[in-house]
């Protein structure tokens, strides 16, 4: 009965030593995907910083910079929009499950960014950033001559596309 008793106390404490072992990585990693989502610098975002062409649609390159310590991301199609930082090289957008996340050179820059929802269309760093002018235009009802009534449709910024089309 002695015999028996301490084998199975010999082999609950194997067992809760290697589940120990198996959560333990797991527990590390997510506070350390935690730690680096806090502390990107601003170095580090500005090495992400620059153009990048995508194999799906290369004539809308996604633009990334960094403004006031934080990492942007806009198109000719798209307003700028700030990132959330998943990551020290992941970002994503607040309230949404797309993010983008980037590869580096040897030299620590960024040379390749994909997006979680399109894992196949990769962005690779073509240039610097490009900021692009967006106008800030509203509709309006005009009064034609001869009492017709037309309307004149102009985009707003507030508009954006990211969440849904990119």
């Amino acid at each position: 009965m002695v015999r028996l008793r301490a084998t199975l106390a010999i082999i609950g404490l194997a067992l809760w030593g290697s589940m120990q072992a198996f959560a333990g990585p797991q527990l590390q990693t997510s506070q350390t995907t935690a730690a680096d989502a806090q502390i990107v610098s601003a170095a580090q975002l500005e090495a992400l910083a620059g153009e990048y062409t995508g194999t799906a649609e290369p004539d809308v390159p996604l633009s990334f910079y960094v403004q006031d310590g934080k990492l942007f991301v806009e198109s000719e199609h798209n307003v700028p929009e700030e990132f959330k930082a998943i990551s020290a090289l992941e970002f994503g957008f607040p309230n949404s499950q797309k993010s983008f996340r980037f590869t580096l050179d040897a030299s620590g820059k960024g040379i390749r960014v994909v997006q979680s929802t399109d894992t196949g269309d990769v962005y690779r760093r073509t240039g610097p950033p490009v900021h692009h002018v967006f106008h800030d235009y509203r509709r309006t009802e005009v009064m034609e001559a001869g009492g017709h009534c037309g309307a004149t449709a102009t985009p707003h910024p507030a508009h954006t596309l990211w969440r849904g089309r990119h």
